[in-house]
């Protein structure tokens, strides 16, 4: 997944107890992140076992056994329908991966996710657990079509763009349409930036001391609208 993030200010400096120089200019940049995904990080699965837990004891009925935790009803009433609980995800991995960590956060279970996973996380059937968006989706298109004839006019925003575009005055709206101005100029700029950066990934494709191929991790280019 490649995404680009603008940053006003530029890259932050780095500290002076770093040993390498800091080439990185200082004005707007739009910086090129490159994402690895579908792979739940661990930081993910401890969230999802977290929220197992607190699920947990959310549940009544563990007030007076076995010391007294508050955790122990739901771990009653599981055993008591002999491993009955089943959790429905999607068919994708980080998905399965949440709900299995999930399950051991619930279940208060010990070991590996995989086990878990294969146990108590169904993926078939699971269209049915969706909401129905049949009824929203009129709505949706009305929405982006109105969007976008607003959005492709070459002029600047005028009063009646502000009140159609951010009627409840959302500051973050008023603020981004401040700052575009004219939305068609400043996607023939965007456009125009692309192409640089592009040229920029080709001229630094060979390393010119040793001939290797080498991948630039982050490239800074000057954004102005």
């Amino acid at each position: 997944k490649i995404q680009l993030k603008y940053l006003p200010k530029g890259l932050p400096k780095k500290t002076s107890s770093e040993d390498e120089p800091n080439n990185m200019p200082s004005q707007p940049s739009l910086l090129l992140v490159v994402k690895w995904g579908g792979q739940l990080t661990q930081t993910g699965k401890n969230q999802a076992e977290a929220l197992g837990k607190a699920f947990r004891k959310m549940y009544p009925g563990g007030q007076g056994a076995v010391g007294d935790r508050p955790d122990v009803g739901l771990l009653r009433l599981h055993s008591t329908f002999r491993h009955d609980l089943k959790i429905y995800a999607s068919d994708e991995g980080r998905v399965q991966m949440t709900a299995a960590a999930f399950a051991k956060g619930l279940l208060a279970l010990d070991g590996e996710l995989a086990p878990i996973l294969v146990q108590m996380v169904k993926s078939a059937n699971t269209n049915g657990l969706l909401d129905n968006d049949v009824d929203s989706t009129k709505e949706q298109q009305k929405v982006k079509h109105t969007l976008h004839d607003l959005l492709a006019k070459d002029r600047s925003f005028t009063q009646e763009d502000y009140d159609t575009i951010a009627p409840t005055r959302s500051r973050s709206l008023i603020s981004s349409m401040n700052y575009i101005k004219n939305p068609v100029s400043a996607c023939r700029n965007i456009y125009q930036y692309i192409h640089e950066m592009i040229a920029l990934i080709q001229s630094h494709e060979l390393n010119p001391t040793s001939g290797k191929p080498i991948v630039p991790n982050i490239i800074c280019m000057r954004f102005e609208m």
